[in-house]
C-alpha cells in the first residue's frame, strides 16, 4: 500500500493538544494498528514512538469502510488525556478511529495528563492562649475556619483550593501533586474573635503568622497547627488616688491630688491569662489601665500602695458609699468599668500638750507648801490642724492637778487653744507656757 497514518504521543498538561513549554513529548510508547484492508486482509501493527513523541504506519492498503483503529498504550508515569483526529474536538481516548481512503488521512495527537495526585497537606487551628503550639484546657478548637492552599504543582498547573475546618478544627487537602520549587502556600483566614497566633511546621519552632510555605514532595509533609491568640483587649480601669481630709470622696480645696502613687492590678482575664500590672499616678492623682481583656468570674484586683505620709482612707466605686481600704475588686465585662477613687486621711498624730492647774498663793509660778493641786478641773483644746481639721477636746486634771492632750497633729500657723474652766473656789490668775 501507499497510504498512512502518522501522529504524536505527548503530555499535555492543561490539555489544549498544543504541546508548550511544560509539557513533554513521549518516547517509546507503543502505538498498534488494527482492522482490516479493502481486501479483507487483517491488519495489525505495532511501533512506538521516536524521541519527538512521533509514530508513523506506512505501506498501508485503503481500510475497509470500518476504518483502522489505532491505539496508544498509555504510560506508567500519566494517565489517559485527550486524543484529537485533525482539526476535531479532542475527546478524551486513547483510541483513534480512522478511515484510510483517497484522501489524505488527518495527523493523529495522544496525549495524557497528570495522575489524580497521591500527596496531602493536613492541619489544625485552634485558639491557643499561651501560643504553645498545644491545646490546653483554657484553648478552643476552631471550626469554620477558612484555609487556601495555593501554588503551582510539578507539572505548572495552578493549585488553588479551599476548604474549612471541621469541629475538631482540623483541615486537609488531599489528592494533591507534588509541588513545584517554590511549595505550596497554605492561608488561613482569620477568624473575627481573635487575631493571628504562632503557625508551626511540624516540630519547627512557633511564627506569628497564618501563612505557611511547604514544598509537597516525596517525603510525608509534616502537620502544620494554625493557632490563634486573644486580641489587644480594648477595656480599661482608671481612676484617682488624693489625701482627703474630710473623707468625703471630693477633691476640696485643703486637700491634695498624689502623683506617683503605684497602682497595681491582678487576677485573671477570661482566657486564663495571668493579669499583673502597675502604674503610677499623674500630677492629677490619676491612673489607668487600658488595653484590657474582660475579667474572668473572680473580677480583677486594683491595690493602691500606700503613701509615707498619711494612712489608707475611704475607697469609692462608682457611686458606692466609701469603705476604708487601699484595695478595689472590680468585674470588667461588656459595661463599662466605674471610675474608682483611692482616698487617703491624716495619720494619727504624735504630738503633746500637757500641764498642770494649781491654786498658787504667791502667784509665782511654783507649787508651794501652802498651794493646792486642782483636781477635776476640765482644760480644753480647740483650734485647726494643719490639714484644716478642727480640734475641739475636752480633758479633766487629775489628782496631781495634771492635764494631758495626746496624739495631735500639728496645728496650723495659729496654732491651738488651750482653755482651762475656772473652778468655783478661786479666781483665775497667772498661766505660763514653759518657763514663761
Amino acid at each position: 500500500g501507499e497510504k498512512s497514518i502518522a501522529g504524536k504521543v505527548f503530555f499535555d498538561v492543561d490539555q489544549d493538544g498544543v504541546v508548550d513549554s511544560n509539557d513533554a513529548l513521549l518516547k517509546d510508547i507503543a502505538v498498534t494498528i488494527t482492522g482490516t484492508d479493502k481486501f479483507g486482509q487483517t491488519v495489525n501493527t505495532t511501533t512506538t514512538t521516536n524521541a519527538k513523541g512521533e509514530f508513523s504506519f506506512i505501506g498501508l492498503i485503503e481500510s475497509n469502510a470500518d476504518g483502522y483503529t489505532i491505539t496508544q498504550t498509555p504510560s506508567a508515569i500519566y494517565q489517559k488525556g485527550n486524543r484529537y483526529i485533525g482539526t476535531e474536538a479532542g475527546a478524551i481516548s486513547n483510541v483513534a478511529k480512522v478511515v484510510v481512503g483517497t484522501d489524505p488521512t488527518p495527523a493523529i495527537r495522544f496525549t495524557e495528563k497528570p495522575k489524580a495526585g497521591d500527596k496531602s497537606v493536613s492541619g489544625k487551628v485552634f485558639f491557643d492562649v499561651d501560643q504553645d503550639g498545644v491545646v490546653d484546657q483554657n484553648d478552643a478548637l476552631l471550626k469554620d475556619i477558612t484555609v487556601t492552599i495555593t501554588g503551582t504543582d510539578k507539572f505548572g498547573q495552578i493549585v488553588n483550593t479551599t476548604t474549612t475546618t471541621n469541629a475538631k478544627g482540623e483541615f486537609s487537602f488531599t489528592g494533591l501533586i507534588e509541588s513545584n520549587a517554590d511549595g505550596y502556600t497554605i492561608t488561613q483566614a482569620p477568624s473575627t474573635d481573635y487575631q493571628t497566633g504562632n503557625r508551626y511546621i511540624g516540630i519547627d519552632s512557633g511564627v506569628v503568622s497564618n501563612v505557611v510555605n511547604v514544598v509537597v514532595g516525596t517525603d510525608p509533609t509534616p502537620a502544620i497547627r494554625f493557632t490563634e491568640k486573644p486580641k489587644a483587649g480594648d477595656k480599661s480601669v482608671s481612676g484617682k488616688v488624693f489625701f482627703d481630709v474630710d473623707q468625703d470622696g471630693l477633691v476640696d480645696s485643703n486637700d491634695a491630688l498624689l502623683k506617683d502613687i503605684t497602682v497595681t492590678i491582678t487576677g485573671t482575664d477570661k482566657y486564663g491569662q495571668a493579669v499583673n500590672q502597675s502604674v503610677t499616678t499623674n500630677a492629677k492623682g490619676e491612673f489607668s489601665f487600658t488595653g484590657l481583656i474582660e475579667s474572668n468570674a473572680d473580677d480583677y484586683t486594683i491595690t493602691q500602695t500606700p503613701s509615707a505620709i498619711y494612712q489608707t482612707g475611704n475607697r469609692y466605686i462608682g457611686t458606692e458609699t466609701g469603705v476604708v481600704s487601699n484595695v478595689v475588686n472590680v468585674v470588667v465585662g461588656t459595661d463599662p468599668t466605674p471610675a474608682i477613687r483611692f482616698t487617703e486621711k491624716p495619720k494619727a498624730g504624735d504630738k503633746p500638750i500637757s500641764g498642770t492647774v494649781f491654786f498658787d498663793v504667791d502667784q509665782d509660778g511654783v507649787v508651794d507648801s501652802n498651794d493646792a493641786l486642782l483636781k477635776d478641773i476640765t482644760v480644753t483644746i480647740s483650734g485647726t490642724d494643719k490639714y484644716g481639721q478642727a480640734i475641739n477636746q475636752s480633758v479633766t486634771t487629775n489628782a496631781n492637778g495634771e492635764f494631758s492632750f495626746t496624739g495631735l497633729i500639728e496645728s496650723n500657723a495659729d496654732g491651738y487653744t488651750i482653755t482651762q474652766t475656772p473652778s468655783t473656789s478661786y479666781q483665775t490668775g497667772n498661766r505660763y507656757i514653759g518657763a514663761g
